[in-house]
């Protein structure tokens, strides 16, 4: 079984959330893939790019709408987001500079961040959306 395989779990039963997070999951795939192929340094820095730059873009989207509602544990959740994507970047820059390796444990420490993040403070933030926004749930 593949490490970014997207689990019916892993869902939190807000629209944009869970479309965000699949999409996420589906280029963290696509990278998953590419270290098991031994792909080239080049393509493995161009997933990596990606899926951070899927991963920054829905942070972005899921906070401003988190704000707009008035989400009470909006900073701790920002600082997770903030938290995670300064380790991508760093890590993403040394990528491709060539002074760091994509490897399994990479890949696991991200899946178990991501797994953890979306049953606890993504399960939280949707289950005050669908309760204080109702039109934020589809």
């Amino acid at each position: 079984m593949a490490l970014f395989e997207w689990l019916d779990e892993y869902a939190v039963g807000v629209g944009f959330m869970d479309q965000d997070h699949k999409e996420v999951m589906g280029l963290a795939l696509d990278l998953e893939s590419a270290v098991a192929a031994g792909a080239p340094r080049e393509e493995l820095s161009a997933k990596l790019s990606a899926a951070v730059s899927a991963a920054e873009a829905h942070m972005v989207r899921e906070e401003a709408i988190l704000k707009q509602a008035g989400y009470p544990y909006l900073a701790l959740h920002k600082r997770e987001h903030e938290d995670l994507l300064r380790t991508l970047l760093e890590f993403q820059l040394k990528v491709a500079d060539g002074s760091a390796t994509l490897c399994v444990s990479v890949l696991e420490f991200l899946k178990g961040w991501m797994g953890s993040h979306l049953r606890s403070e993504d399960r939280r933030a949707a289950q005050f959306l669908r309760q204080c926004e109702p039109a934020k749930v589809s």
